[in-house]
């Protein structure tokens, strides 16, 4: 357990650092609680009134509630699970009714429907804001940008339009899974590598929290990620799949540097549409089939559609490992960036759009 810590040269009573590290612990504590027992928890003992996420998109609470509507729906409750909180400062403000605490959130859950399986999450960087109205501190906000908030930023939409858009999208995926299998097995491009699948799941297993340094961090950029990078370099650089050149700049796929690198390196709509499409203008890159979840294999990929403004893919991860589920199916587990995610339900990420690509050309197909 960490414990508050004030910056230097503030002069602060030891007593509220106590009030506020209670507060954070027993917020935690709730949300975590929820998350195993699926029941809404009661935020009125740490929340002050009129709380509202960055940008005043939606409550917190109204968050906590899209996201245990749709843990009921993929059956993602916990299990177990073990938080750590990295708190690095907190900041009074001069006249002490303000504080600002700066911390980090990292897990290891255990959900229901991938047990016993450990999935892990690191550095999901948190600023919460507390508000002392003479009685005592309370959450006033808690910044995060985890993908519940990406989401929602991106869409724009409000909660009863979120929950409905994830009733659509649990009817898509169920029809799609099924639908999809039909392509399985349906491989006429002619690729010039062998998917290293063993390799891809060794570089994600040591990359997801630990930035390669040799390929720029575009979480660094505003409004961007490296979601796409990420898995570009567990299909290269574990895989062994090789790059397209570079002598027409941005298109194809490859990476060279921060200043010189293919739109579909990074961007998760043209990777999507090079993962479909490359073969028709190279021979180097990875090829893929769109198929079912329950198909895939290690070091495959799926992208996903937040129901975003402007209607594009929005996000990509990597599946680190699969369930046996039985009947020649699979349950796969992904790994990503932004935030750090491995051996995660790639369930947790299906609000709207899922799309499953066997990355072809593999000696076990």
């Amino acid at each position: 357990m960490s414990r508050v810590i004030p910056t230097k040269a503030q002069t602060v009573d030891d007593s509220d650092l106590n009030e506020i590290n209670r507060v954070i612990y027993t917020y935690f504590d709730l949300k975590y609680l929820a998350m195993t027992n699926n029941i809404y928890p009661d935020l009125s003992m740490v929340f002050a009134e009129n709380n509202v996420m960055d940008d005043s998109i939606i409550t917190e609470a109204e968050r906590l509630e899209i996201e245990l509507k749709h843990n009921e729906m993929y059956g993602l409750k916990y299990q177990k699970y073990d938080y750590l909180l990295d708190i690095s400062e907190v900041v009074f403000s001069p006249n002490h009714v303000k504080a600002t605490v700066n911390l980090t959130e990292n897990h290891d859950v255990v959900f229901t429907a991938t047990a016993p399986t450990i999935s892990k999450m690191r550095g999901l960087e948190h600023e919460i804001t507390f508000m002392n109205n003479g009685s005592g501190w309370l959450i006033f906000e808690d910044k995060y940008e985890d993908y519940i908030w990406t989401l929602l930023k991106k869409s724009n939409l409000s909660k009863r339009e979120v929950f409905a858009a994830m009733e659509d999208g649990y009817r898509s995926f169920l029809y799609n899974n099924e639908a999809k299998k039909t392509a399985i097995g349906i491989n006429n491009v002619v690729t010039n590598y062998v998917y290293d699948r063993i390799g891809a799941r060794n570089y994600a297993a040591t990359y997801w929290d630990v930035y390669n340094p040799n390929y720029y961090n575009f979480n660094n950029i505003p409004d961007t990620g490296d979601c796409a990078n990420f898995v570009s370099q567990v299909m290269h650089e574990g895989g062994g799949i090789p790059e397209t050149s570079d002598d027409q700049p941005t298109y194809g796929w490859y990476y060279n540097s921060v200043q010189d690198y293919a739109s579909a390196w990074t961007g998760v709509p043209s990777m999507y549409d090079f993962l479909l499409n490359g073969a028709c203008c190279w021979e180097e890159g990875p090829k893929a089939l769109l198929s079912s979840t329950t198909q895939l294999n290690i070091g495959d990929v799926i992208i996903f559609d937040m129901k975003s403004v402007g209607g594009t893919y929005d996000h990509a991860t990597v599946v680190s490992s699969v369930q046996d589920m039985g009947n020649w199916t699979y349950f796969p587990l992904v790994a990503a960036h932004n935030d750090n995610r491995f051996d995660y339900p790639f369930t947790y990420y299906q609000y709207y759009g899922t799309y499953a690509f066997r990355i072809i050309n593999d000696p076990e197909y």
